[in-house]
């Protein structure tokens, strides 16, 4: 393992709390981790943040359009990485599942609050994960710990592979997003930071889709509050 395949972990925390909802920690947390973390983001980026953190005003019409791209059209533009795969609602209990051992395996604990707003495969809490790997990794690395050091560098290689290297792509794509000023940049921007990891690990992307459109000769059912259809 090179020493250059250690990611920081800065990036990825910023991508977590920028793809979360702007709570009153959102603004603070935000620019700390751009003053203090190391993260290369495009000009344009850093000045449309900034600009939407300049005031109280401004940050609330933010999470208006949080609540109505991913509340309100969460049906449409969901977040959760078990949306997304032509047959999701086969493998759903599955991926949770896998996605609770990741976490399990490596002490990283949700909120115990049943008020808290995401579930384990939101993909703001893929990408907080992730950057705890990585974090793990550095720290391991500084120990001299080769064993734990290369048993994490696996652990991202396959949480990129299984989870949050699939379906980035296909969450930026979905119209909500793209039709948004603000957060079709910031999840363009998360969707490229992973892409690059996984080209420095040596993941080969295994992109998903979201069933977006009726296939001809199929009827469309919709499987409850979260809106998810698929062809019968």
């Amino acid at each position: 393992m090179e020493q250059n395949q250690l990611s920081q972990p800065a990036p990825f925390v910023l991508a977590s709390i920028a793809a979360s909802y702007p709570d009153e920690g959102y603004a603070e947390s935000i620019r700390m981790v751009m003053e203090e973390g190391e993260v290369a983001l495009p000009e344009g980026l850093r000045a449309k943040i900034h600009a939407r953190l300049k005031s109280d005003e401004l940050l609330d019409g933010l999470r208006s359009e949080y609540i109505e791209i991913f509340d309100t059209g969460r049906a449409s533009n969901p977040l959760y990485e078990t949306e997304y795969g032509r047959d999701r609602a086969m493998f759903k209990a599955n991926e949770l599942a896998d996605l609770a051992g990741f976490y399990k395996a490596f002490g990283f604990e949700m909120q115990d609050d049943p008020s808290a707003r995401d579930m384990i495969d939101h993909v703001a809490i893929e990408l907080e994960f992730y950057a705890l790997l990585v974090m793990k990794q550095h720290a391991l690395a500084e120990a001299g710990n080769q064993e734990g050091s290369e048993i994490v560098f696996d652990a991202r290689r396959k949480f990129l592979d299984a989870h949050l290297g699939r379906y980035l792509g296909a969450l930026c794509g979905r119209p909500g997003i793209e039709g948004n000023e603000y957060y079709s940049e910031i999840f363009a921007w998360c969707r490229d930071l992973v892409d690059q990891e996984c080209q420095l690990l040596g993941v080969t992307q295994k992109v998903t889709s979201w069933l977006s459109s009726q296939v001809e000769g199929e009827e469309i059912t919709c499987g409850g509050s979260t809106g998810a259809c698929f062809p019968t």
